[in-house]
């Protein structure tokens, strides 16, 4: 049996606010039919957890009860599309391929390699820093429901 904390809650809101990935498709009329399929799939299990949590941050701030769980819960979302928006300079390539060929005959390679290197690890840093953020604004928005777990049972009623 599945148990669902608020681990599992941080995730769903990080997969929500990924976009699917368009080579997952296969036996679909088209591509858009599977990914707003794959969107509501992932609001709808944002949805059912928050239900459990008491927290229905994804309606809305105003959802939110107390003025403090909304100024926590607009940091939250903030903090997400942070996350989001986390890119290193190679995050528009398919295939870098040509790229590092013409570096290398640049004469750059090495220098550029290394500094990407830098910027791959800062960025993985700041990953952690964002979901270690992001637990503890679920925590303080959650208060004493923080450590619930709910099995497949509880969220199916």
């Amino acid at each position: 049996m599945t148990q669902y904390d608020r681990t599992s809650l941080l995730d769903a809101y990080l997969a929500a606010g990924t976009p699917p990935n368009e080579w997952e498709w296969d036996e679909v009329d088209s591509y858009e039919n599977w990914r707003q399929a794959r969107i509501d799939e992932r609001n709808a299990r944002v949805r059912t957890l928050e239900d459990a949590f008491g927290l229905p941050l994804s309606r809305g701030l105003s959802g939110l009860g107390r003025s403090d769980q909304k100024v926590l819960g607009h940091l939250f979302r903030s903090t997400l599309q942070s996350l989001e928006n986390l890119k290193g300079p190679l995050g528009g390539f398919l295939d870098a391929g040509l790229l590092f060929k013409a570096l290398e005959r640049s004469g750059a390679g090495s220098a550029v390699d290394a500094e990407l290197q830098r910027i791959e690890q800062a960025n993985g840093e700041a990953r952690q820093a964002h979901l270690r953020l992001l637990d503890t604004l679920l925590q303080a928005m959650l208060g004493d429901r923080a450590d619930l777990v709910f099995s497949d049972e509880d969220l199916s009623c």
